[in-house]
């Protein structure tokens, strides 16, 4: 009778040991490149012909709609008096750009910023939390760009 409960109790153990549960891995996965969507908020260093300019603090840079290697990136509007340009959305190239990196870049483009037409250009890179993206900016009928510098985390 004891080797009949052993034997039993070994079965049972053997049979609880190598039951396997469902898989757990049922939702949808999220692309890898969904990660860099949000709202990052940051500091915008420019210069004008090598003039350094005021820099704008806590500016806002909204990526969305990551989809297919393209992205919406906005930056916020920023300036003063007849010199503010309002916010700037262009359509941006993803590339993977590493582990938990991507690398955003838009040829140069004109664009409409409130009621003016902007040449625009960017690239960057977005590493896990944090947005580094250079930009060229030549608004209406100015002679020259704008360089800038943007540095922000979500």
């Amino acid at each position: 009778m004891k080797k009949s409960l052993f034997t039993l109790a070994f079965m049972l153990c053997a049979i609880l040991t190598f039951t396997a549960c469902s898989d757990d891995d049922n939702a949808p996965q999220t692309p890898a490149e969904k990660q860099i969507e949000g709202t990052y908020t940051g500091d915008l260093n420019m210069s004008v012909m090598g003039a350094a300019q005021d820099p704008v603090a806590d500016l806002d840079v909204v990526i969305a709609n990551v989809s297919d290697g393209k992205a919406d990136v906005t930056l916020g509007g920023f300036g003063f008096g007849r010199m503010t340009l309002s916010d700037m959305k262009t359509s941006a190239t993803v590339t993977a750009n590493g582990e938990n990196s991507y690398k955003l870049s838009v040829a140069e483009t004109t664009i409409t910023s409130g009621e003016m037409a902007i040449k625009l250009s960017m690239e960057g890179t977005v590493t896990g939390n944090k947005a580094s993206l250079t930009y060229q900016i030549t608004p209406g009928s100015m002679p020259f760009a704008i360089s800038a510098q943007y540095e922000g985390t979500k």
